[in-house]
């Protein structure tokens, strides 16, 4: 396994506005809405300059897709989670599913956020964004029931 880069930090915070601009301040990031469909008085992402968005701040009720309990700081927030860029999935995978015993024993809970359109899409995705553009049609015109 290779780690690129750290890809983000996601911090859960009670004072959405008020965390952007201690950021934006502290660091020279720049405050960006999040992607579609997520709005912007509950989602502001911190821009590198480089254009890498390094941290996802999100207001308590933003809606996430795994949703734990959460308990905001007064001053920066609560930590949802940190996100590694890496190469070979399928090694990471396979590591992950070796520690997933030792670290439940340690209390810490292991959560895979791939979907069943990752599963499909992925072996497409292994050479490059035009060979993954070119299956997109097929992808999109299998049957729900290929999905999953």
């Amino acid at each position: 396994m290779i780690v690129q880069r750290l890809d983000h930090v996601n911090i859960i915070t009670d004072r959405l506005a008020e965390t952007a601009r201690f950021y934006a301040e502290l660091l020279d990031l720049e405050e960006r809405d999040g992607p579609p469909p997520l709005p912007p008085h509950q989602v502001r992402w911190m821009h590198d300059h480089a254009g890498n968005a390094i941290l996802h701040l999100n207001s308590v009720d933003c809606p996430r897709a795994f949703d734990r309990a959460v308990t905001p700081g007064s001053e920066t927030g609560a930590i949802h989670h940190v996100a590694l860029r890496c190469e070979k999935f399928e090694t990471v995978k396979d590591r992950l599913d070796v520690l997933a015993p030792a670290l439940a024993a340690d209390g810490v809970q292991l959560v895979r956020l791939r979907r069943a359109w990752d599963d499909v899409a992925w072996p497409h995705a292994k050479k490059g964004f035009f060979p993954f553009k070119a299956a997109i049609p097929k992808l999109l015109a299998l049957p729900a029931t290929a999905i999953g």
